[in-house]
């Protein structure tokens, strides 16, 4: 299997804005990436042919990206019955070391192992040395181009929890790319991660997104939440800080919406550094994590198409996967934002969240 080493010199803090795309040269990671999976499509290794999405931006100030892709609702993988936010992984149903191998483009290699990780090394499923490898898999059911699911430590069998190595990795990743659209995507389960096995989704978005630049308040310390968005979240931002640092700090929130039981997306993506939305416009990744309703039991596309969309991480930033032509047709700001909300957290239930997050950054 090729790998794909990479050491610090390698990560990427400032590139092309998106106004500058034309000017891009891709990255090395960003060069194997598109070339192995293009590779992957012409040997028809996908369920489906992605083809070109028909894309619009909705009509509203939030510029919500919408695309329709009815072929992603039918064709995917059945999703897994999920009851409990951290629940155990379970070694006989399907998880990604049961893959095809052909659906694995490559394993990413850090050059050296991150010296405080706290990964116990005898969770694994085989004991190979393939457990120190990450691997990087095409999504056989694809929502958009090169996307690619991302599994931290493969063969350790992770359970699909945000752990400071796995978000360490994710930066690591996305400091990888020189495009300015690449970004990653967490689902937790119970909030529409299909599969309870560690990993993020990635993929190229070749439009912008206003989550990047939307403005933002400081809760304490390295956490900020959204100051104007239809779902409550915090934010992060690698700035001024170490990679491990920044991993820390939302590792530090994940763990109190684990240890109660809060289902939680986490979007990646490069944007303007917090605080300076409207000033300076300074480059960093942000990193948006937001607590949510549940969502029980399996996550069927059903529901989602008698919607138009379900409500997942990339839907809960601003990019729509819609399932029906009929709702790709009539699709309203209002109506897609009627629908984040009822993902979101109450204000009474957000307020005591941060509370709570003050009380372990003042520790």
């Amino acid at each position: 299997m090729e790998q794909f080493e990479y050491s610090d010199q390698d990560f990427l803090f400032q590139i092309p804005q998106p106004s500058d795309v034309g000017k891009v040269e891709l990255s090395e990671f960003d060069k194997l990436l598109c070339s192995k999976w293009d590779a992957a499509v012409d040997m028809g290794y996908f369920r489906y042919k992605l083809d070109k999405l028909q894309t619009k931006i909705v009509p509203g100030p939030r510029k919500i990206v919408a695309q329709l892709n009815t072929k992603r609702a039918v064709e995917r993988r059945k999703p897994q019955t999920i009851t409990h936010v951290t629940q155990p992984f379970n070694p006989d149903i399907f998880n990604f070391t049961k893959v095809d191998p052909k659906e694995v483009l490559f394993e990413l290699c850090p050059e050296k192992e991150n010296p405080d990780s706290t990964t116990d090394d005898q969770s694994l499923c085989n004991g190979t040395a393939e457990s120190r490898h990450h691997s990087v898999l095409i999504n056989v059911s694809p929502l958009e181009y090169c996307n690619i699911l991302l599994v931290p430590s493969r063969f350790r069998c992770i359970p699909q929890v945000l752990t400071e190595d796995a978000m360490h990795l994710a930066l690591e990743t996305m400091l990888l790319s020189a495009h300015s659209g690449f970004i990653l995507g967490f689902n937790s389960l119970c909030a529409l991660a299909s599969v309870n096995h560690q990993h993020f989704h990635g993929y190229y978005l070749e439009h912008d997104l206003p989550i990047r630049r939307t403005a933002t308040r400081q809760v304490i310390g390295p956490c900020y939440e959204l100051a104007d968005w239809p779902v409550r979240g915090f934010v992060f931002q690698v700035r001024g800080h170490t990679l491990q640092e920044t991993a820390r700090s939302v590792q530090r929130v994940a763990s109190i919406l684990q240890q109660n039981e809060i289902a939680h997306n986490v979007f990646i993506t490069r944007g303007c550094a917090l605080g300076d939305e409207s000033i300076t416009m300074e480059q960093t990744v942000r990193i948006v994590l937001w607590p949510r309703k549940s969502y029980l039991g399996a996550k069927t596309d059903k529901a989602g198409a008698s919607i138009g969309f379900n409500v997942a991480v990339c839907e809960l930033a601003g990019h729509l996967p819609v399932y029906t032509k009929e709702y790709f047709n009539e699709v309203t700001e209002e109506g897609v934002v009627q629908c984040l909300q009822k993902a979101s957290l109450s204000s009474e239930e957000f307020e005591e969240l941060k509370h709570r997050v003050r009380s372990v950054f003042q520790k």
